[in-house]
């Protein structure tokens, strides 16, 4: 038996520099992230956030009003925008549970209304790996 549950928002995170710094770190490339007169001239116009990083934040969100969902399995997403810093982001999300997996399906938005992200995350339920 599948349960479906309504369509839900997330509260909102305003991304400040101190999310930029794990990124650059273990990716290396560090003038997207903090170079600021060199992002001015590119087409984003200013710093960017990491993809996985805007990733990691909306699926934290999600997880901060969902206690069952924990073990991620595996994902998919698709990067619409970039996010800066000031951006305001939240996520709106649907979460699919069944008796064999556990699936988010999510869109994450910058500054009430942009489309930045969209995405699914397939989930364990009691420890067990899904199949898709």
């Amino acid at each position: 038996m599948t349960i479906t549950r309504m369509l839900k928002e997330t509260s909102t995170l305003i991304i400040t520099e101190s999310h930029l710094l794990v990124p650059i770190i273990w990716e290396g490339d560090l003038n997207l992230h903090s170079n600021e007169p060199l992002m001015k001239q590119s087409r984003f116009q200013n710093i960017i956030l990491h993809g996985d990083t805007v990733f990691f934040l909306a699926t934290a969100l999600v997880e901060k009003q969902e206690a069952e969902f924990t073990f991620i399995n595996e994902f998919d997403t698709t990067y619409r925008r970039s996010v800066t810093i000031g951006d305001k982001i939240f996520v709106e999300y649907n979460m699919v549970i069944s008796e064999q997996q556990s699936k988010l399906e999510f869109l994450v938005y910058k500054n009430e209304h942009e489309l930045i992200m969209e995405g699914t995350v397939l989930t364990t339920l009691e420890n067990e790996v899904c199949e898709s």
